[in-house]
């Protein structure tokens, strides 16, 4: 029991020193809010904008979501096409590799340029990101 208790305390004692020393400095120095802004200013304008933040938040999820969909039916259908057929997967297997090394802060605005600011640019990250990743252990 003390070892689960050690898990919580220990972790929140840092965060609560953490918090509590960032109110601090930013008051004891008198830190610009465009700057540095006191925890205590950030969860006042979270609650003062919380249903603008909540509308942001859900179109966000929904394009992971749409993201994460995708992602994941394509990595099905080509992993059982490669396991299938040697030739589909020494056919396609470089360029999986290959787009390992396009840095994805690089795809962000190619993306936007090309397809301008809608849905697509960022569902297309989302499918990027995920269709790669491996879950760590």
């Amino acid at each position: 029991m003390k070892k689960k208790s050690q898990r919580i305390v220990l972790p929140l004692l840092v965060f609560m020193l953490v918090i509590g020393g960032w109110e601090l400095y930013v008051r004891a120095f008198d830190i610009s809010l465009y700057i540095l802004p006191a925890p205590s200013k950030i969860i006042a304008a979270v609650v003062d904008n919380a249903n603008i933040l909540m509308r942001h938040s859900l179109v966000t999820l929904e394009e992971a979501l749409i993201g994460l969909g995708i992602s994941a039916v394509f990595a099905i259908l080509i992993s059982i096409g490669m396991d299938l057929s040697k030739t589909f997967r020494s056919s396609l297997y470089p360029y999986l590799i290959v787009t390992q090394t396009v840095p994805v802060m690089v795809l962000g605005p190619l993306f936007s340029i090309w397809f301008g600011f809608d849905l697509l640019p960022k569902i297309l990250i989302v499918v990027f990101m995920c269709f790669f990743r491996l879950p760590s252990r």
